[in-house]
């Protein structure tokens, strides 16, 4: 496994994951950033698929770390330096309308998650 950067995927054939989506709109907004114009040769509508066409040769993708590591066609990993952007996640809900006992306990389950992952109190 080696290292490179975004600027190193100036001009390489990448494959698309869903465009307009949350994760294409990560990537692409990370390689403009770093300088790169990317050259999404083809995309698809799911992530497995997206490494399946890259194990075939056919590109480039830039996949979440949890997919990369799992079994599967195999492919070469390469880490990306610096660590670009990760996806920020939003929990809402309301303060004033009702909930189910369901919603309760999953609110509370991502509550005290987060507090955990953080090292402290999520305010309730």
């Amino acid at each position: 496994q080696g290292t490179c950067t975004l600027g190193d995927l100036d001009g390489e054939g990448l494959i698309a994951f869903r465009k307009g989506s949350a994760f294409f709109e990560t990537v692409d907004s990370a390689l403009r950033i770093a300088g790169v114009t990317p050259n999404f040769v083809m995309g698809t509508s799911d992530l497995s698929m997206t490494r399946n066409l890259a194990s075939r040769g056919l590109g480039i993708a830039l996949l979440p770390r949890s997919l990369a590591e799992i079994d599967g066609p195999p492919i070469d990993v390469v880490e990306i330096k610096p660590t670009p952007p990760i996806r920020t996640v939003a929990l809402t809900w309301s303060e004033s309308g009702p909930r189910s006992p369901a919603s309760r306990a999953f609110l509370a389950f991502a509550l005290d998650w987060l507090g955990e992952a953080l090292g402290r109190e999520i305010r309730r």
